[in-house]
């Protein structure tokens, strides 16, 4: 049975604490400064306001929307949209390769 090395253990990890650090210290997780306007950031959501609902009921009856469907934009992947009308509003994601879905 070998013996186990611990020095090399040892500096192993604390290699990949130090690289673990250095890599959050340039990408500036720990520099809060930067941020001007919290409404500014992305949160992978957006509020669309409809004149008509044919948008809506053609989401709630197909399922989905086609890109040349959409008469808003530009879309964003990988991003919810909360469409709304006076009296309607649906939820949907949209993902460049399956379209829009109905959440």
């Amino acid at each position: 049975m070998k013996k186990r090395n611990y020095i090399m253990d040892f500096a192993i990890g604390l290699f990949a604490i130090v690289m673990i650090l250095f890599s959050a210290k340039s990408l500036k997780f720990n520099n809060f400064k930067e941020i001007k306007d919290v409404e500014k950031l992305y949160t992978g959501k957006n509020v669309v306001e409809l004149e008509n609902s044919t948008l809506i009921d053609k989401i709630f009856q197909d399922g989905y929307l086609e890109e040349s469907d959409v008469t808003f934009g530009p879309l964003e992947v990988n991003n919810f949209y909360m469409l709304k009308n006076g009296k309607q509003s649906a939820l949907a994601f949209y993902n460049s390769i399956k379209k829009f879905k109905i959440k």
